[in-house]
């Protein structure tokens, strides 16, 4: 059996409030083959944070 190890590294995070309960995380990762640069909405509802939305950018290389 082969074991597979995907390593990778998160940087830059980034936190801004939108509105109330609601708030903007973006941070770059960085894996073996590929960067992206990601941003997730998160909002606080009664049963605790929930991701509203979720985007991956990947970074060209230049």
């Amino acid at each position: 059996m082969q074991e597979y190890l995907d390593l990778w590294e998160t940087r830059d995070f980034y936190c801004r409030r939108l509105a109330e309960d609601l708030y903007l995380l973006t941070y770059t990762l960085l894996q073996v083959e590929r960067t992206t640069r990601r941003a997730t909405i998160w909002q606080r509802t009664q049963s605790g944070w929930k991701i509203v939305f979720h985007q991956g950018t990947i970074v060209q290389d230049g």
